[in-house]
């Protein structure tokens, strides 16, 4: 070496020994310093640097480095690495949290910037690079390195989604999906193998290493995971779990979102329907599968009567149903059920049908519902158009308003035109008019002729050919006839203000839509049931008012809602089995009864727990005393009271009310307990209900939680007896109230009877089953077993040993 260099490599070694010396000696404080001294010195240097001599600088490095460790043995290079780990570990340690996201952030940004100047081959051979180098470290891994190493990544991962906003999470995943369907796109068919079977495997071992918790809680989490994807989110047991029996007067426990429905503020992207986020998709189109066109646009007249804010408007809103009945062709057949007081739904009971006689009335007899619209004078009609209704109804159809029905029906509805065209053109002195039920349907706009012909709705024929379900209408005579609701024309002849045109309804020839194109299927049909659901369904511009499906469909969102915080929330604890049914009684509004059985015993000094009988704290508890008070208290019945259905079958209330106070809760030695229920002179409080002022033996046992959860009317017992199960499960089964009835022919003696069941439905009903939703629920599924003979095998016949045993 030259005496030169050799000279200045001593004075840089010294130098350098010196400073390693100093920086010995100093403190923390002054080491923040000198770095933070030096690093604003490098910052305010590198940023007068230009592009190219940064370029320079950086290649001039990179070789510098690139030779240094080319010289490097392997032991060398790693014991330097380490040493530097440990350096850059000790570093970090020091690090406050300000200073840590400053470096993260700095480091972030020049990876970013440098990544930004990466050509596509430099980004690939990157990636395989750091691949390969991954592959090689994990590879050295222990057992023990593996598993801490995924649990602080799990931890890192989960503590960084945590800060994430929604947008941030949905950008993430669009991402991530992005990139893992390239990465899917490039994969040949057998890396595609290979990577299905190794995930199979994985998940195969991580089931088999599952505990019964752990999946009941991989369960619960999919579940949840799929409801979220509609909006909905099922009850948590990490929340729930036992909150029955350690209730928190403090908490306000319906605010939760996971035991609310929501708005009715889905809409369907096939049909444009109304739903909330907890209905199934199919509930309104089938996923698609159902087009129907939508009602017509009222007529001028109609319409300003139905959307007007005049009084007149308001006045025809509050009696459309009696406006109805004044103009339909049909007379409405079945028998009506009242239960007295306040009706909310229309009930029924037996069979429902739609009659309709000649065109002309007999000799002596007053026009009704088609007959009127043939009289020649339209003050005789509107007069007979009245005459329909009773005389004591307290809200009556204007006369006014019903000469410009009159006129509008005379002009727009195709059956009221052409049965007029088929009675004045026609000479012969008998005849009948047929509206066949197999007619092709009208199209768009043949409902709005000009000229109508007698063959466009009806047909004239003579004699008595015509399929069952034709409407065959005679000339006079001939009585009354049942129309088949099966016929296209069993709606639009009863409602008029639903159909002012006579548009047709269900059809057995309405195709099914192939959602995926658009095109009809010729090989499938809607169904009627599916034709309703897909009719009743809200849609923009229509009203809430009047619309018991709505009914049913709120109750099966609340009644799903509280079962699963009864099975998933568990707020009881778990529950082994469960059955409950749905029935409709009294007013027509639904019910449920639920039967639990619990995994874990509850014990009787529970009881009081989470079932009370007693008035709230209106202090402690406003909301709750209220809900109570409104949906708890039974009657009041008896002799000083209104008279009510409970002492319909005997001098006292069916139900046992009111019941005797009791100072603590009691378990009898069969049926249900007796639950707490202390008087005024033992500190038990009272409320006024309808003028009367009512003690704890008025109450209807509740559960404090699921009242203040769902604010209605929820009765819990506690079973705790085979008797009280017993009567449970048959109460459960024994279905919708039904009557049965005696007909008695005519020229039979009295001891011939047939007896037919006859069902009481009422509206909510009738939705309930339209929409196809479930009156009974049990869980788990009980199987018959097979009894068989001793030394007998049992024997299942197909239909290919049927025909080779018994031809």
């Amino acid at each position: 070496m030259p005496p030169k260099r050799r000279k200045l490599l001593g004075r840089r070694t010294a130098a350098a020994s010196a400073a390693r010396a100093a920086r010995a000696s100093e403190t923390p404080e002054q080491t923040s310093l000198r770095l933070s001294q030096m690093a604003s010195s490098s910052a305010a240097r590198l940023s007068m640097e230009s592009a190219a001599a940064r370029t320079e600088r950086l290649a001039s490095a990179a070789s510098t480095m690139s030779s240094r460790r080319a010289r490097l043995s392997v032991e060398e290079r790693s014991l330097q690495n380490s040493q530097g780990a440990v350096r850059v570990a000790r570093l970090r340690a020091s690090q406050s949290p300000a200073q840590k996201t400053l470096r993260r952030l700095r480091d972030a940004i020049v990876k970013a910037c440098s990544r930004s100047l990466e050509s596509p081959e430099q980004t690939t051979s990157r990636r395989h690079r750091n691949t390969r180098a991954t592959a090689a470290s994990r590879a050295l891994e222990q057992p023990q390195e593996t598993a801490h190493r995924r649990f602080r990544n799990a931890l890192s991962t989960a503590s960084a989604r945590a800060l994430e906003s929604p947008a941030q999470t949905t950008v993430r995943r669009i991402i991530n999906a992005r990139s893992t369907a390239s990465a899917r796109a490039l994969e040949s068919p057998a890396q595609t193998t290979v990577r299905r079977v190794r995930n199979a495997r994985s998940t195969a071992s991580a089931r088999v290493a599952e505990n019964s918790e752990v999946r009941r809680q991989r369960l619960e989490n999919i579940s949840s995971f799929r409801a979220s994807l509609n909006g909905v989110t099922s009850p948590s047991a990490s929340f729930w779990s036992n909150v029955a029996y350690n209730y928190d007067c403090t908490v306000n426990y319906s605010a939760r979102r996971d035991v609310q429905i929501g708005a009715m503020d889905k809409v369907c992207t096939f049909c444009n329907a109304k739903k909330w986020a907890g209905e199934q998709p199919g509930l309104c189109c089938s996923g698609g599968k159902i087009k129907l066109p939508s009602l017509d646009e009222p007529p001028q007249p109609l319409r300003d009567l139905l959307l007007g804010t005049t009084s007149e408007s308001t006045h025809f809103l509050e009696a459309i149903r009696k406006y109805n009945c004044c103009f339909q062709m049909t007379s409405f057949g079945a028998k009506a059920i009242s239960e007295g007081g306040w009706m909310p739904t229309f009930k029924v009971q037996g069979q429902v049908y739609h009659l309709m006689g000649s065109l002309l009335a007999d000799q002596g007899e007053p026009p009704q519902f088609l007959q009127i619209y043939f009289l020649a004078d339209y003050n005789e009609q509107v007069d007979a158009h009245l005459g329909i209704l009773p005389s004591d109804i307290s809200i009556g159809p204007r006369r006014d308003i019903l000469f410009r029905l009159q006129d509008m029906l005379h002009e727009t509805n195709s059956y009221i035109r052409s049965l007029k065209f088929a009675l004045q053109n026609n000479s012969l002195p008998s005849f009948s008019v047929v509206i066949d039920a197999d007619r092709p349907p009208h199209g768009e706009h043949e409902r709005r002729f000009n000229a109508p012909v007698c063959n466009e709705i009806a047909a004239v024929i003579h004699g008595e050919e015509h399929n069952s379900r034709d409407i065959v209408i005679k000339y006079q005579g001939g009585g009354l006839r049942c129309i088949s609701e099966l016929h296209l024309s069993y709606d639009c002849l009863q409602y008029h203000f639903l159909f002012p045109y006579g548009s047709d309804g269900y059809h057995f020839k309405i195709p099914i839509c192939q959602a995926s194109s658009d095109s009809m299927s010729t090989s499938k049909t809607v169904s009627c049931r599916a034709y309703y659901a897909y009719m009743f369904m809200v849609r923009e511009g229509q009203q809430y008012s009047h619309r018991p499906d709505l009914i049913a469909r709120v109750f099966r969102l609340q009644l799903r809602k509280l079962m699963d915080l009864i099975l998933k929330g568990q707020v009881f604890g778990r529950a082994k089995c469960h059955m409950y049914t749905v029935e409709w009684q009294k007013r027509g509004l639904p019910h449920a009864h639920i039967l639990l059985w619990l995994n874990d015993k509850v014990d009787a000094n529970k009881i009081d727990d989470f079932i009370s009988a007693e008035i709230p704290d209106p202090a402690l508890e406003p909301l709750l005393h209220e809900i109570i008070k409104k949906n708890m208290i039974h009657g009041p019945c008896g002799a000083n009271y209104e008279k009510r259905s409970c002492w319909s079958s005997g001098p006292t209330c069916a139900k046992g009310y009111p019941r005797k106070f009791i100072s603590e809760t009691q378990t009898a030695t069969d049926g249900y307990p007796l639950y707490r229920r202390r008087s005024p002179a033992e500190g038990g409080r009272t409320v006024t209900v309808k003028g009367h002022t009512l003690d704890n033996s008025w109450v209807v046992p509740y559960c404090p939680l699921l009242s203040k959860t769902f604010g209605a009317h929820i009765n819990v017992e506690y079973c705790h007896s085979v008797k009280s199960i017993k009567y449970i499960c048959k109460y459960v089964n024994k279905g919708s109230d039904a009557a049965v009835f005696g007909i008695r022919r005519d020229n039979c003696v009295d001891e011939v009877a047939d007896y037919v069941a006859g069902r009481y439905l009422s509206s909510s009903e009738a939705f309930w089953r339209i929409f196809g939703f479930p009156i009974h629920q049990r869980a788990p599924a009980i199987v018959q077993r097979i009894v068989t003979a001793q030394e007998l095998n049992a024997v299942s016949l197909t239909s290919y040993s049927t025909e080779r045993w018994w031809p």
